[in-house]
């Protein structure tokens, strides 16, 4: 279920035994689709008691050689070499979410309408992160990507200016959604705030040069750029408000353009909670809670690699509905296509002669079975 490389980096980082046990843990889970401890030991198809099962799955969860820095940079780093060109400018979307009684602050990769996690850290304190809880997040990911460009977007809660002078100091660029509250001073003009330009639906504008501020009395900062946009209606639906959109992009439309793929982080949640590993049932301490946020992107993202080459060779249709009249967007993406393809294909092949007497019985399906089974057995050998 893990790509070679995978299997090739652990069986060097860990010992052979804790290689094949994690090999055997994103095959369950890519199967179960349950990161919850409990569920998760109960599906792994060891032969030992139930209890003894959970035992091992807890011991290795607390494996100090499994952190973000040993285990998954020297991943993410590959990846990145491998599907983005050095041309390419990397988008990298921060968030925060809450699962649980957890406070989770994560940086991702946009990568196929999707974001790949790069890194994360539980805060300490509810609510919003501040300053320098993002640029403890941020800086190691600009290190470890300083010979890409990158554009860093966030909303409304990352729209600090300190956080953009700081970004701009690191030559990242950055998209970072802005309250209508702030207030503006274009040249020569007064502070003014951003509820006065009167965006409406339908509108868009470009502010180059101007100062932002939280306080009218205060000089302001750097000049930055705003790209403001408030969409029409589309299918009965309006956005509620316009985006105002600081930033160091020279255009409208670049800014707007990169701005939208933040949602991939927001895809990321929903891959690995209801429509992936239902991560928000997870209770577990902190220091577990982070190798299992670990485990999760390891298997996101050998599942997206297996979806991607599924795709590749053609036979991607077998476990995902990827073509439909009227609609432009694929149902299901290169996630949800691997992390399917390996247990259908198992299943197709495990059922043997019951297969071959529904094919005798079907003889103007046959060619159509047949197929099939061809595509499963190539399903494995990539899987």
């Amino acid at each position: 279920m893990m790509p070679a490389f995978y299997q090739t980096f652990f069986a060097h980082l860990l010992t052979a035994r804790q290689s094949l046990f994690l090999h055997l843990l994103v095959a369950t889970l890519q199967t179960h689709k349950q990161l919850a401890l409990g569920k998760l030991s109960q599906a792994l198809p060891l032969p030992i008691t139930a209890d003894s099962r959970k035992r091992a799955l807890q011991r290795f969860l607390t494996l100090d050689k499994l952190n973000i820095f040993e285990a998954w940079f020297p991943l993410v780093l590959y990846l990145v070499l491998t599907h983005f060109s050095k041309t390419t400018t990397l988008k990298l979307a921060i968030d925060r979410t809450d699962w649980w009684h957890y406070n989770v602050l994560t940086v991702a990769l946009v990568w196929h309408r999707h974001a790949l996690p790069l890194n994360w850290t539980l805060l300490d304190h509810p609510g919003n992160s501040n300053l320098e809880d993002q640029q403890l997040l941020l800086s190691p990911v600009l290190s470890l990507l300083s010979a890409y460009r990158v554009v860093v977007l966030g909303d409304r809660e990352f729209c600090s200016v300190k956080l953009a002078n700081w970004l701009r100091s690191r030559k990242a660029g950055f998209c970072l959604r802005l309250k209508i509250s702030e207030y503006i001073r274009q040249q020569g003009a007064d502070f003014r705030s951003l509820k006065s330009l009167e965006l409406q639906p339908g509108m868009s504008m470009f502010l180059g040069g101007v100062r932002v501020t939280k306080n009218r009395k205060n000089k302001g900062f750097e000049p930055f750029n705003i790209a403001c946009i408030w969409k029409r209606k589309i299918r009965n639906m309006q956005p509620g408000e316009g985006w105002y959109i600081l930033t160091d992009r020279p255009k409208l439309h670049e800014a707007l353009e990169l701005y939208a793929d933040r949602w991939g982080i927001e895809v990321w949640h929903k891959d690995v909670k209801s429509c992936g590993y239902h991560l928000e049932e997870v209770r577990v301490s902190q220091e577990r809670m982070m190798r299992v946020l670990l485990l999760a992107s390891i298997a996101w993202s050998a599942a997206m690699l297996n979806g991607l080459q599924l795709e590749r060779i053609g036979v991607d249709k077998y476990t995902g509905r990827v073509q439909e009249k009227q609609r432009r967007l694929r149902r299901h993406s290169p996630f949800r296509v691997g992390q399917y393809a390996w247990h259908w294909a198992q299943a197709v092949l495990g059922l043997g002669d019951w297969l071959d007497n529904l094919i005798d019985t079907c003889r103007n399906k046959a060619r159509d079975y047949r197929r099939g089974l061809r595509a499963a057995r190539l399903m494995l050998s990539v899987t």
